[in-house]
């Protein structure tokens, strides 16, 4: 641990957190294809998030503690962008899906509002609904 990381931010913590679930998202199927890659980076660019940490994650995923945003829209576009990666490839498993029930309830949703939000969710990210419209629907 270096010192920069005893006075990482909420926030800052809260990114790496977020960027970390990704990445196990990403991982669950036992693979990190490109097309994923791809997006992890997006993510992490828009997390503030440097190459040289992301490069540090993605070769050491593990399970990791979900941080949660007190905001009702920050939260959901965390969960918002778990589905996006998890359907990136193309193939969403009971893996991913059980991960995903997790990370929801991690969030601070119950049970039953995770598996509604996370289906509408795969409906909406499968049809290319912005995650602007799917927060107004929600």
């Amino acid at each position: 641990m270096s010192i920069a990381d005893i006075y990482e931010s909420g926030e800052q913590k809260q990114n790496k957190s977020h960027l970390e679930n990704l990445i196990a998202i990403a991982q669950v199927d036992g693979n990190i294809d490109e097309t994923e890659k791809v997006l992890l980076a997006k993510f992490a660019d828009r997390l503030n998030i440097d190459r040289s940490t992301f490069n540090e994650m993605m070769n050491h995923v593990a399970s990791y503690n979900v941080i949660p945003p007190f905001d009702k829209v920050d939260r959901y576009k965390m969960l918002y962008s778990l589905v996006s990666l998890s359907l990136a490839d193309s193939v969403l498993d009971e893996k991913e899906v059980s991960l995903l029930e997790r990370y929801a309830i991690g969030l601070g949703y119950t049970e039953e509002r995770a598996n509604e939000l996370i289906q509408k969710s795969i409906s909406w990210v499968s049809n290319d609904i912005s995650f602007e419209e799917a927060f107004e629907n929600i």
